[in-house]
């Protein structure tokens, strides 16, 4: 339960942030897709996946792992937030 309830959040603060706002010009938005990846997030400048095989990926040029294990992520222009199957919540990149 405590799971959902952080994705939900994690979600709220993503709208409320314009991610996935239509009238943002930015492009913000999350996708989720049946492949090789479970989750995506994109921003102005950086995009986030989440792989099945719950690996996260950050880019903006070029590729970066940046952790194992999680179950959810988010990106905004300037930062990210992602929650680890042991319900950590991480955040970086400005003001995190």
């Amino acid at each position: 339960m405590k799971k959902l309830a952080l994705i939900v959040l994690l979600l709220f603060a993503a709208l409320f942030a314009g991610c996935g706002n239509n009238n943002n010009a930015s492009g913000d938005d999350i996708y989720e897709t049946r492949s090789h990846n479970a989750m995506i997030s994109t921003a102005t400048w950086r995009t986030v996946a989440v792989l099945e095989d719950g690996t996260l990926w950050e880019w903006g040029l070029s590729p970066v792992k940046v952790m194992d294990n999680v179950i959810f992520a988010v990106t905004g222009d300037v930062h990210s937030l992602a929650i680890t199957a042991d319900n950590a919540l991480w955040a970086w990149g400005d003001n995190a």
